[in-house]
């Protein structure tokens, strides 16, 4: 749709009626054409559409007539700062697609490229296996040109985030609070880098919304509808991850989850996936292909089978490693680097391909 400030306002008015909930709203656009002719129409006009009781159109009837739409958008652009309607050219368009998109997107950071996007999200309480994979392909995804697509949480979000800032890809984070919060509060720094690095933050919550658990579930829909495919990692049998896959499924959407044990609590809701058609991601390769990595490419990437190059810090680290696995108390006290210096070159080095992450926090040069 392309951009109008009239139709803009009228987006928002219509948003904060009561009883307007995002499927009613792009029902209401469709039969009407626009928001602005919704809001002129007679109200007899609203009661062809479904949904659209008696009741509920002299309520609206009510409300309407003490909201003045331009001077609320100003009044909302003043309080609030920068938001997406359907209205602007900017909104994503494979979130208009689906059938509740929200009429205001509240966002910090750079708009776009919105596709290809694909989401990637798991559990908070995520093993070293998931946090593994979730590194993994958002390094890969990043690099390649996708815009990864999750949540901020901790465990398997915050593993996708930080392997994609780490490939200098694109990120978007879709909160559950107002985007003025950075929850969960662990996550500041990558908050501040996402918006730093060309990355986005996003939410239909005004400014100033704390977060609350009933929001959660709502969001996930922004993360299944902003994407082509979804990618669930680990995910137990009750877990906002499994919402998030359902929600892509009824979109439309492919839906991808790692294999696990059988023994593992984490691994028994993406199994459940399976059984209802998921398909399984069995290599990093074979994942890339089915969604055509090959035509994604960002100008200037290298090809997947050419070295990343180490800054100065991760080869003086890389050399002093060695193939066999050293636990990170001996490499701080071989390396004579701060832990968390440390930390953050050892993540680099994993991520482009350097060394390996082994259980028990041990490293060995790959």
């Amino acid at each position: 749709m392309a951009e109008d400030r009239t139709e803009r306002a009228y987006w928002l008015a219509w948003s904060r009626l009561e009883g307007m909930g995002p499927i009613r709203l792009k029902r209401l656009y469709e039969h009407m054409g626009s928001m602005h002719c919704a809001w002129q129409a007679d109200p007899r006009r609203w009661r062809e559409i479904a949904g659209f009781s008696l009741n509920l159109v002299e309520q609206l009837r009510s409300q309407k007539a003490s909201l003045e739409p331009e001077a609320l958008l100003e009044t909302w652009e003043t309080k609030y700062g920068p938001f997406l309607t359907p209205a602007d050219t900017a909104y994503p368009a494979q979130l208009w697609e689906i059938a509740d998109p929200p009429p205001v997107l509240y966002y910090r950071g750079k708009l776009g490229p919105w596709e290809p996007a694909v989401a990637i999200v798991g559990t908070r309480r995520a093993s070293e296996y998931g946090q593994r994979w979730a590194k993994k392909l958002g390094f890969e995804l990043g690099r390649l040109g996708f815009t990864v697509i999750s949540g901020l949480a901790v465990g398997i979000d915050g593993a996708a985030h930080r392997a994609t800032l780490a490939a200098q890809g694109r990120t978007v984070a879709v909160l559950g609070c107002g985007i003025d919060i950075a929850y969960p509060y662990q996550h500041q720094r990558m908050y501040q880098s996402i918006i730093a690095q060309g990355g986005t933050i996003l939410s239909e919550y005004p400014p100033g919304t704390p977060p609350t658990a009933g929001y959660f579930p709502h969001r996930n829909r922004i993360v299944a509808g902003l994407s082509k495919a979804t990618l669930v990692l680990e995910a137990p049998e009750r877990s906002g991850a499994l919402i998030t896959a359902y929600l892509a499924a009824d979109y439309g959407r492919d839906v991808y989850v790692l294999p696990g044990s059988l023994d593992m609590e984490y691994s028994l809701g993406c199994l459940q996936l399976v059984d209802r058609g998921a398909h399984l991601i069995l290599s990093t390769e074979q994942l890339l292909k089915d969604l055509g990595a090959a035509g994604s490419q960002r100008e200037g990437v290298k090809s997947s089978s050419a070295p990343l190059e180490l800054d100065p810090e991760e080869k003086a680290l890389w050399e002093i490693l060695t193939a066999h696995p050293e636990p990170f108390d001996q490499i701080a006290l071989k390396s004579g680097l701060d832990t968390g210096v440390l930390s953050a070159l050892l993540l680099g080095l994993e991520l482009k391909g350097g060394v390996e992450q082994l259980a028990g926090m041990q490293y060995r040069r790959c």
